[in-house]
């Protein structure tokens, strides 16, 4: 039997790209059907505004998720992996000598799977970025403080940010760097 697809070879570079918002699109258009309906068949003065109110909501989601959407493709990738060391999108190269382990765990308030981030954990004294989000808000010093709290390093992330598992990270790890110790719980 012959693999699906080759095995990556050891100094195969990881390149991770933002998952996008596939999911999250379809969502305001349910939302939004029962206003449509409300603006179709209006049973008075409040229901046609209340159908008005919920077709705008949808409106401004539906454009929300399509910027998103956009400028998580126009990131290309946020994060490599390589033999140099882990490189987030716009920052230097953090050699694997900086990193005291990679951890893939259980979230806080979830269960281990799908939602389980993967935490890059720095050496004393390193200063590390968080990745590159497609959302507006997402300014790197709030988020690096709220996954320092949340995770207890800036770099992390979780498959729903990234397209990626937790195992694809670990091994990725283990064939650039087999002295990086990884941790999973």
């Amino acid at each position: 039997m012959t693999p699906i697809a080759p095995r990556p070879s050891a100094g195969t570079p990881l390149e991770l790209r933002c998952a996008g918002m596939a999911l999250p699109a379809f969502l305001p258009l349910v939302q939004g059907i029962p206003g449509v309906m409300r603006l179709v068949h209006p049973h008075g003065t409040a229901d046609f505004a209340l159908g008005v109110f919920s077709v705008s909501v949808m409106v401004m989601a539906l454009m929300l998720v399509t910027v998103a959407s956009l400028r998580s493709r126009a990131l290309g990738h946020v994060l490599r992996l390589d033999t140099e060391g882990v490189t987030v999108k716009g920052a230097p190269t953090v050699p694997w000598a900086d990193l005291s382990a990679v951890h893939w765990g259980k979230a806080p308030g979830k269960r281990h799977g799908a939602l389980a981030p993967v935490v890059f954990l720095p050496r004393p004294g390193v200063v590390l970025t968080p990745v590159p989000g497609p959302l507006f808000r997402a300014r790197s010093e709030g988020r690096a403080a709220r996954y320092t709290k949340r995770y207890g390093s800036p770099l992390a992330f979780t498959p729903a940010q990234i397209r990626t598992t937790g195992p694809e990270v670990l091994a990725a790890v283990q064939r650039l760097s087999p002295d990086t110790p990884l941790t999973s719980g």
